[in-house]
């Protein structure tokens, strides 16, 4: 089977509407939602899971810990 040899077909080409350039309005080009650029965003929701993350990770030392003192008096 032979596959023939075509041009890739590129962006912008002769098919674009409008023309070579397209101009697109600042308010119609999509931005991503970072926390410090967007207003409406909240932070709440990573600092509550860096605490839930602190707490298990604190159980989980004093847990070792305390494991490994039982295990030592035996």
């Amino acid at each position: 089977m032979t596959i023939p040899e075509t041009e890739t077909p590129q962006a912008g080409g002769d098919n674009t509407p409008g023309g070579e350039d397209v101009e697109i309005p600042d308010e119609s080009t999509p931005q991503a939602n970072l926390p410090d650029e967007n207003a409406n965003g909240s932070m709440m929701p990573m600092v509550l899971g860096g605490a839930a993350l602190a707490i298990v990770v604190i159980a989980a030392i004093v847990w070792a810990i305390n494991r490994k003192k039982s295990g030592e008096a035996e």
